[in-house]
């Protein structure tokens, strides 16, 4: 990688994601897969790709979330220091590659896989939810009845009184 992606502040940023347009050929039966590395640990992984029979160019999308269970990257090659992008044929051979283009998005904090949530407040949301699903509608049920009950025993009484 270049000196520019060396001199980022990656320690206070988190991956988000990375795009690289790639030029690829190789045997029909070809599937791929790109890798983002920080030295010996994959911070990125790319979908299973096929080669196109149309067009030698992919936009490939590499994601930190997919790279949490990668357990397939060879790491025979890895140098602990370097940044870099692999590509891995999964099925068949390559005949030729570039890398046309290359884009990481980063977030200034670090992306946590699940929401913290506070027990108090989720067990005061949860009596809400079950105060406005059943209560309320039972509530309004119980007054439009004694309101209809009421007008009723009103129009009664006054056909009794008419007669």
């Amino acid at each position: 990688m270049s000196s520019a992606f060396g001199s980022a502040d990656l320690f206070n940023e988190s991956l988000f994601q990375a795009y690289a347009g790639i030029r690829i050929d190789g045997t029909s039966d070809l599937t791929y897969r790109l890798y983002f590395n920080r030295g010996l640990v994959t911070e990125a992984e790319g979908y299973i790709y096929v080669l196109k029979s149309i067009s030698n160019y992919e936009d490939v999308i590499l994601l930190p979330q997919i790279a949490r269970a990668v357990h397939d990257f060879p790491s025979v090659y890895s140098n602990s220091s370097a940044s870099y992008i692999s590509i891995v044929a999964l099925k068949g051979s390559f005949t030729y590659f570039r890398l046309d283009t290359l884009i990481f998005q980063f977030l200034s904090q670090t992306v946590t896989p699940s929401g913290e949530v506070d027990v108090a407040s989720s067990q005061f949301l949860f009596a809400y939810y079950i105060a406005f699903l059943f209560v309320t509608p039972t509530a309004m049920i119980i007054l439009l009845g004694r309101a209809f009950k009421d007008e009723k025993d009103t129009t009664d009484q006054e056909s009794t009184h008419h007669s």
